[in-house]
């Protein structure tokens, strides 16, 4: 007797070249899916014949929303009532029918639930390969709708796991369960980049743009089949609506799916997700509530009343909550009008500036909170693209000030400061993004600096060049240097203040030769006498200083010597007066005597004088020492 399993794996084969006979079959595979009592089951059949000829068929079968698998070891018998699958009691438990490389299939006894319907299943490959090439699919890094489409009807009735040979099933149901949710994170990653890219300026740009998100939306299954499947659906589809809206068109009228389709479309996601949440009706629709005028609402409404397994808590939520709907229309209306302004201002440092960074009026951020979802959606994410392309022309023209800045700009310094401090204080800028802002205000303020310090030093060189000591000249170099210290950067104040005090300390020390000869001019002694030295007392014994460096340190510590000369050849004797410039009253003259030294100086100071005597007496001072406070060495002490 030949069994129906195997003669339609025969006339199958019979289709090929290589045909074989029945007798010399493989293990066949068969797919389908039944429904019981409303529920779906998918159903995978093995069907291997033994060495006695007999046929052994394993049933698999698995509800579409449940994990949990049963199975039937059946054998194949021809009775009175034609071929049916008998359990090992030698119960019937189905009926076959040969239909071509179909079987088609009914329930006799032991159904795994009530008012199971006649069914088919079809020939198939292996479970295993089934899953390969559906791992194959779900492989394909950026899926489009023809690979989506393939893998939606494969996962439907997914080969059932426990139909796999026992040592792949689990590293196969990993592997399902891996790359199944990344398959359609990525694929709607795609489409969302997809619709979001597309330009919606021009009205036939407007129109394949509709098109798309019609497409995409008429497959709402494909979206649900990840985690976050519904959000991300919501979101791509309100994104753009508002994308539509700024563009200059009405989404109520190109975006709206109609009564009819959007009954479709809910009852399909409520076969995904029949969890009430009225995201799904805007989903339904093609269009965010936001932007359903009363004409759509009503016709959306009508066809709601008269859609079937769509329950009345859709219907009712939204004629409860309409007054509310259009309140919140009249607010996207605003943040999307304001949005449009911001847009259309001037791509200039001034805009970033005087905005803040494209951030809105303060008396609308009243009506909506900054963190809140609704200012995200019209201030965040869609000036993005704006607010990068304000970034970075305020980040070259910081970079050409400072390029072409000259000394006698200070506006300049003061504009890229300001700049640079609203830039550093902006908020919502990402760290690479305050990382560019930081760079450049660092190589502008250096580029500024060494400007600064090259322009004035230069500036300053030149106003000394000709400086003479107590002249207009000399005072202009000095006013210049006060000047440029208090303008200049705290990078360039450093090096001004350094080039400033090599400068006048150049200038005193002219001032002090100057003093220093008018001083030796004035003192009234000889030539001979000048190039003559007196002894100075140090702290280590005692050193000769010409008369000459003595008038000139005297000068520089505020007093002024005189001498005189008196008699002749070996009778002539010097002597030296002191007048200080600061002394107390009474103590501003001093005299002294130059006599002959001992040692290797030619003179040696001393005094007569009583009044000398008393006041270097009052001050604690011995005269031998006089001369070593004139010349500020440490022998100058009581």
């Amino acid at each position: 007797m030949r069994n129906l399993l195997v003669t339609v794996c025969v006339a199958t084969l019979l289709a090929c070249p290589n045909s074989v006979r029945a007798e010399e079959a493989e293990d066949l595979y068969f797919a389908g899916s039944f429904v019981c009592f409303d529920r779906e089951y998918a159903t995978d059949w093995s069907v291997a014949k033994g060495l006695g000829g007999e046929v052994a068929t394993t049933v698999y079968f698995q509800r579409t929303d449940s994990n949990q698998v049963e199975w039937l070891e059946l054998t194949e018998r021809k009775g009175s009532d034609g071929h049916q699958l008998y359990d090992a009691n030698g119960n019937p438990r189905i009926a076959l029918i040969a239909d071509g490389d179909t079987i088609r299939a009914v329930w006799k006894a032991g159904a795994p639930d009530s008012e199971c319907a006649p069914f088919t299943v079809s020939r198939s490959q292996s479970p295993r390969e089934r899953f390969d090439e559906l791992f194959g699919l779900m492989e394909t890094p950026e899926p489009g709708d023809e690979v989506a489409a393939k893998v939606a009807d494969m996962t439907r009735y997914p080969p059932i796991i426990y139909a796999l040979p026992e040592l792949d099933r689990q590293t196969y149901m990993q592997r399902y369960g891996k790359l199944v949710e990344s398959f359609w994170t990525r694929y709607g990653e795609g489409l969302i980049k997809d619709i979001a890219s597309r330009p919606v300026t021009a009205e036939q740009d407007r129109k394949a743009f509709a098109e798309r998100l019609d497409a995409a939306l008429s497959n709402p299954s494909h979206f649900m089949r990840r985690r976050d499947g519904l959000e991300a659906m919501f979101a791509m589809m309100q994104q753009a609506a508002d994308r539509y809206a700024a563009g200059g068109a009405t989404p109520a009228e190109g975006l709206y799916a109609g009564k009819e389709r959007a009954c479709r479309r809910m009852q399909e996601i409520l076969k995904v997700d029949p969890y009430f949440n009225f995201s799904k009706l805007e989903l339904a629709a093609g269009v965010p509530a936001d932007y359903w005028t009363r004409a759509v609402a009503e016709d959306l409404l009508s066809g709601l009343r008269v859609c079937e397994n769509v329950i009345e808590d859709y219907a009712n939520q939204m004629t409860r909550k309409w007054p509310e709907m259009q309140e919140k229309q009249k607010l996207v209306r605003s943040l999307l009008q304001e949005q449009s302004r911001l847009l259309a201002l001037p791509v200039t440092m001034d805009t970033l500036i005087e905005t803040k960074n494209l951030q809105p009026e303060e008396a609308l951020v009243r009506s909506v909170s900054r963190h809140s979802s609704d200012y995200q959606r019209f201030f965040g994410s869609p000036l993005d693209a704006r607010r990068g392309e304000l970034l970075n022309v305020s980040l070259a023209s910081i970079s050409e000030q400072s390029a072409s800045y000259s000394i006698e700009q200070p506006e300049v310094v003061k504009a890229v400061t300001g700049a640079c401090e609203v830039l550093n204080g902006l908020s919502g800028m990402d760290g690479d993004k305050r990382d560019m802002v930081r760079q450049t205000c660092e190589v502008a303020n250096e580029v500024i600096a060494d400007k600064q310090a090259e322009q004035a030093v230069a500036q300053i060189n030149a106003a000394f060049a000709d400086a003479e000591p107590d002249t207009p000249v000399a005072e202009a170099a000095a006013k210049l240097c006060d000047m440029l210290s208090s303008e200049l950067s705290t990078q360039a104040a450093p090096k001004v203040y350094e080039v400033c005090s090599d400068a006048r300390r150049t200038l005193a020390e002219k001032q002090d030769a100057l003093k220093c000869e008018q001083a030796i001019t004035s003192s009234g002694a000889s030539s001979e006498l000048l190039e003559s030295t007196v002894s100075v007392l140090e702290f280590n014994g005692s050193s000769n200083v010409p008369v000459k460096d003595l008038i000139c340190a005297a000068t520089k510590a505020g007093a002024q010597l005189s001498f005189a000369t008196s008699g002749y050849m070996a009778w002539k004797s010097h002597t030296m007066d002191m007048k200080m410039d600061r002394a107390r009253k009474g103590e501003e003259l001093l005299h002294f005597v130059l006599s002959p030294a001992d040692g290797g100086a030619d003179w040696v100071i001393g005094t007569e004088d009583e009044s000398t005597s008393a006041i270097l007496a009052k001050q604690g001072a011995r005269v031998e020492i006089v001369t070593a406070c004139i010349m500020r060495n440490a022998a100058c002490h009581p």
